[in-house]
């Protein structure tokens, strides 16, 4: 049986995906801390809120365009469109 990822593995995995969002041109704020933690994704600095990635006790969660994660994010898990 496999063991949930900790806090940190799944903290480690949503500021990897913020981060690839970043180099993409997106602006991302992290808000809480723990498993609290999210982070809010923004298409400019004072644009709207396009995304946001969380922990769900899994791994990182996302919520936002299915096109953003599989042109962003997805090739660094190794899925593509």
């Amino acid at each position: 049986m496999n063991a949930l990822p900790t806090i940190e593995t799944q903290a480690t995995q949503a500021a990897r995906w913020a981060s690839l969002l970043c180099q993409s041109g997106y602006i991302a704020e992290l808000h809480g801390s723990g498993f609290d933690q999210t982070w809010r994704i923004f298409a400019t600095w004072n644009g709207p809120q396009v995304a946001e990635i969380g922990l769900d006790g899994c791994g990182a969660s996302w919520s936002g365009t299915d096109e953003m994660w599989l042109t962003i994010i997805g090739p660094s898990e190794g899925v593509s469109a």
